[in-house]
């Protein structure tokens, strides 16, 4: 992650869209977030703050899990 933000995101001044796991610190579960920001630069192009949003896409992961693991019981 910090490879992908320095390079991508400061580096070639992307948008930051990632999707990642987080652990929850209220029942330490781990959760999968997509990530959606935009970096904002002053006129020396240094980075002055971030806007955007993340959104908890977990059940949408253990959805793409469970299908592949059927479409995996079906190929076998």
């Amino acid at each position: 992650m910090n490879t992908y933000f320095k390079e991508e995101v400061i580096g070639q001044k992307c948008k930051f869209d990632k999707q990642y796991k987080i652990l929850r610190k209220v029942d330490q579960e781990v959760r999968w977030v997509h990530g959606i920001r935009k970096l904002i630069f002053d006129n020396d192009g240094e980075p002055i703050t971030m806007l955007g949003t993340i959104r908890d896409i977990t059940e949408q992961k253990r959805d793409e899990l469970l299908l592949q693991q059927k479409s995996d019981e079906i190929e076998a």
